[in-house]
C-alpha cells in the first residue's frame, strides 16, 4: 500500500504517513520519545491546587500560596506559583518590592498594599 493510499484511508497528509513509517523503521516503537529539558516541578494535581487556593483566597500572594503548599509537603518556589497562575489564565505579577510606596497609595486610594488581604477578621 502506498503512502498516498494510507493517508487517504486514515485521513491525514502523506507527509505524516512518511514520518510515522520512518520512525517505525528506525526503532519499531511509536511511543513518545523522551523530551529534552528539565521536567516540570509540579504535577497537574499541584497545578489545580495552586489555582484553587488563588481562587478561594482573596488578595493572596505567591509567597503565601508557596507556604501553604510547603505545609502540605509540596516545596515549590513562589515564581513557579506565579508561572502556573499565568498558565491557567490568571493575571499575576511578582510581589511588590515596597508595597507601601507613595505610587501604590495614590493608585489604589488607600494606605494598604494591593496584595494584602485586609478583609480577614484577624489583627
Amino acid at each position: 500500500m502506498s503512502n498516498k493510499a494510507i493517508s487517504k484511508y486514515i485521513g491525514c497528509e502523506p507527509k505524516a504517513v512518511r514520518y510515522w513509517l520512518a520512525r517505525w523503521q528506525e526503532n519499531e516503537d511509536l511511543f513518545n520519545l523522551p523530551k529534552c529539558g528539565r521536567p516540570r516541578a509540579t504535577s497537574k494535581k499541584t497545578d489545580s491546587k495552586i489555582v484553587n487556593i488563588a481562587k478561594r483566597e482573596l488578595n493572596i500572594t505567591s509567597n503565601d500560596i508557596s507556604n501553604i503548599l510547603k505545609n502540605d509537603g509540596v516545596d515549590i518556589n513562589p515564581s513557579i506559583v506565579r508561572r502556573r497562575l499565568c498558565e491557567s489564565g490568571g493575571n499575576y505579577g511578582p510581589p511588590l518590592k515596597n508595597p507601601y510606596s507613595q505610587k501604590n497609595i495614590v493608585s489604589n486610594g488607600s494606605s494598604e498594599p494591593d496584595n494584602i488581604n485586609t478583609s480577614s477578621g484577624t489583627t
